[in-house]
């Protein structure tokens, strides 16, 4: 009963009326308000003075508006929202690169799953060959995500040997 309510709520929430209609809200939006989310980004990294700019050939800091950052380009978009909301930058970008990495990484395990069943559609014989084709893709997206996290951690360790 239970798993019947769940799956006709799966069926009205993620119909393809509700997608198309999320997209197409969601293009609207952006070409109605001229592309605000990708114009606006720079301009408060730009008004807030959180920003470096250095010569293209010899790499020398032509100006200098966050020397400590360096080429750490999360802290200038912190340093950016902190110095607009003090004591906001840090915990901002990290709310939203853990929304962002989640997202696309369950959007990398959807394309890919979903292109592992088409290649299997149609040959109900091969339904084992699927599953353990499904299942290897699985461990290889969380090994990479496990190898990506502990090899930035290494690189980070370097850079700072203090943590």
């Amino acid at each position: 009963m239970f798993e019947q309510i769940v799956s006709l709520l799966n069926r009205i929430v993620w119909s393809p009326a509700l997608v198309i209609l999320l997209v197409g809200a969601g293009l609207y939006f952006t070409l109605r308000t001229r592309f605000v989310q990708v114009r606006r980004f720079g301009l408060m990294i730009l008004c807030s003075g959180c920003y470096n700019v250095f010569d293209a050939a010899g790499g020398e800091m032509i100006y200098a508006g966050a020397p400590a950052l360096g080429e750490n380009y999360v802290g200038f978009t912190q340093a950016a929202v902190d110095s607009v909301l003090p004591g906001f930058g840090g915990t901002f970008v990290s709310i939203a690169l853990v929304f962002f990495v989640f997202t696309t990484v369950m959007a990398y395990y959807f394309y890919g799953e979903t292109s592992i069943i088409t290649l299997f559609e149609g040959h109900p014989e091969r339904k084992k060959v699927e599953q353990a084709c499904i299942w290897t893709f699985r461990f290889v997206l969380l090994g990479m995500a496990v190898f990506g996290s502990l090899r930035e951690y290494e690189q980070s360790l370097r850079k700072d040997p203090e943590k």
